[in-house]
């Protein structure tokens, strides 16, 4: 975030109440820094509620700073890098594959392809079938991203035949998203948007940690989806592994932007509490977030010579391969890495 305007400015805090039972009682879980960023001095605190167990930051950046802060820029790679980030997967968007194993009309099935493609398509299942980021064909289909950046993702699926919308706060993002990849992006917030169209499926993607109050935003969720529509979240899991290793250093924290910090049992409280049926978390499996952490100490402790060596270690290239994304892989499994996709039904 080099182009924050936080540190010129005077950060003022508020002190919060919980969101999801609106209890006043919590007790202290967590202190960290704006280690990511290195934009804002001082320390900042996770609370977990004493009546249901959200943790959440307390006290936190006022919501007029944050939103300001999102409207001027956007600091989640450049529009380059995630078309880049796209292009590395792009088979599966092949109308081929999409035929195949995704039920998508662009032609008829061949047993050939398939048998051929299988192996791939059972490696890649987890990652974009069950979690709907290939999401199953469905006829004039309507998908709306709240927070959707630069579009990058609404313009795969727009390719492939869904009519998509987008929300976004940072006013940059929505002009490439417009002017350069043709969508129809709303330069807005979520709980400003209103509209009679329902959705298929909505997805927020790390997305839902950032609002001011989370109840709210995935109420109007609920209202805007059409009858068994879906809703896709994609969130940090602050009872995963990479909290439990790094503490305060873990880079999935992100504080202070980070207001709410949830886990599996804290995110299905609020989908149970809004009527949402069929809930499923499936963990992601990036050891980026095992890695990270390590460069964020050595910025805290640059004399600490052995943390450059652990480093050095886990990312040469056979070393992260063989063991480290073995190790992510067999914690995804068990549901405790760093990140996870839940996905509900109205």
């Amino acid at each position: 975030m080099k182009n924050s305007k936080f540190s010129k400015i005077e950060i003022e805090l508020d002190h919060i109440k919980c969101d999801f039972c609106g209890s006043v009682q919590n007790s202290p879980l967590l202190t960290s820094k704006d280690y990511v960023f290195n934009n804002i001095q001082g320390e900042f605190n996770i609370v977990k509620c004493e009546n249901c167990k959200l943790a959440f930051s307390n006290p936190r950046l006022r919501n007029d700073q944050l939103k300001n802060h999102y409207y001027i820029t956007n600091d989640f790679g450049s529009p380059i890098e995630k078309v880049d980030l796209i292009n590395q997967i792009s088979f599966v968007y092949n109308k081929h594959f999409l035929v195949n194993y995704f039920n998508y009309p662009f032609g008829k099935k061949n047993l050939r392809y398939k048998f051929i493609h299988y192996p791939l398509y059972l490696r890649i299942r987890k990652k974009f079938k069950k979690t709907l980021n290939v999401p199953k064909y469905i006829k004039n289909g309507k998908v709306l991203e709240i927070g959707c950046s630069y579009g990058t993702y609404l313009f795969q699926l727009k390719k492939i035949g869904w009519d998509v919308k987008g929300i976004e706060l940072s006013k940059k993002a929505v002009d490439h998203g417009k002017n350069k990849l043709n969508l129809d992006i709303l330069n807005l917030d979520i709980q400003d948007f209103e509209s009679e169209e329902k959705f298929d499926i909505i997805y927020l993607r790390m997305v839902l940690e950032h609002v001011e109050s989370p109840k709210i935003v995935l109420k109007k969720c609920y209202s805007l989806l059409k009858p068994y529509g879906k809703l896709v979240l994609i969130l940090p899991d602050i009872s995963g592994l990479e909290v439990r290793i790094y503490k305060k250093f873990a880079y999935t924290l992100q504080l202070p932007y980070h207001l709410y910090h949830f886990t599996p049992i804290t995110i299905k409280n609020y989908l149970i509490l809004l009527n949402f049926q069929n809930i499923k978390i499936i963990h992601e499996n990036f050891d980026r977030d095992l890695l990270a952490p390590l460069n964020l100490m050595i910025r805290e402790n640059p004399n600490k010579s052995f943390l450059k060596i652990i480093l050095k270690f886990a990312t040469n290239r056979l070393i992260r391969k063989v063991i480290i994304r073995t190790i992510v892989n067999f914690f995804s499994l068990l549901g405790k890495t760093s990140r996870m996709i839940v996905i509900a039904e109205k």
